[in-house]
């Protein structure tokens, strides 16, 4: 057994010790500082922990845990349920309806715990760019279906979101990677990205513009063309130099 074979079976046996059963899925994450993501389905988050579920506080708990036992360092991959995607569906498809085109996709938070986030991605082709009012009054006539009242609403670009140039250099550093894996490097360092279904989003979006190329295995890298306009250079905070260094700190 090796060394990173021996952690996950440290983290594995931790997380059973604390009857932690519903992980759907453990990654191992090899750019520093973190040594694990785990993935969970949104319907086992809740506002308190419980038979099959847990709480954000608890979450936050079993990081501080596992890091104190086991000296390692974990990010939660937080996965869509299907009741979820289907309410996305449902909201975009009523946005749609009063506003042709505004919006190219919308995001929930788990209707269990409140306030409920509504994440919209506008449409930057759009050319009416209703204001949010406009979008807020629609939301609020679709989550009263769902008894819901207490939400808030936002949009991308007011949460500090990664640009496409941004993702591209990102992705330059860390190249191969899965999705997982970037996204947990970039809540490592602080972007506002906090929906993986956003990413993957961005990331198709780049890929048929030829950008990325998606290997059968999942892992994400440039393409010639992709490389070509990521600025480059020999200074400290050029794009080539981030790459040697996340190599040379990256465990083979």
């Amino acid at each position: 057994m090796n060394l990173d074979s021996y952690k996950l079976f440290q983290l594995k046996h931790h997380l059973s010790r604390l009857g932690i059963d519903f992980v759907s899925d453990i990654q191992a994450n090899r750019i520093p500082p973190i040594d694990f993501a785990l993935s969970i389905s949104g319907d086992c988050i809740a506002d308190l922990a419980g038979k099959g579920q847990i709480s954000r506080r608890q979450m936050k708990l079993i990081q501080s845990s596992v890091q104190k036992d086991l000296d390692l360092r974990i990010e939660w991959i937080v996965t869509p349920s299907q009741t979820t995607s289907s309410i996305e569906a449902a909201l975009h498809e009523l946005l749609e309806r009063k506003h042709p085109g505004a919006v190219s996709a919308v995001f929930i938070s788990q209707l269990k715990i409140t306030p409920v986030s509504v994440w919209i991605e506008r449409n930057q082709k759009d050319e009416t760019r209703p204001d949010l009012a406009s979008l807020e009054t629609v939301v609020e006539e679709f989550l009263k279906l769902y008894e819901i009242s207490d939400y808030l609403v936002s949009e991308g670009s007011d949460l500090g979101l990664p640009t496409n140039p941004m993702l591209l250099r990102k992705l330059k550093q860390l190249a191969p990677v899965t999705i997982e894996g970037f996204a947990a490097s970039l809540w490592a360092a602080g972007s506002g990205v906090s929906n993986l279904r956003w990413l993957q989003l961005k990331l198709d979006t780049l890929r048929k513009h030829g950008l990325l190329f998606r290997s059968k295995t999942g892992e994400y890298c440039l393409t010639e063309l992709g490389l070509g306009i990521v600025p480059h250079g020999k200074n400290r905070t050029s794009s080539d130099v981030e790459r040697a260094l996340a190599l040379g700190r990256r465990k083979w």
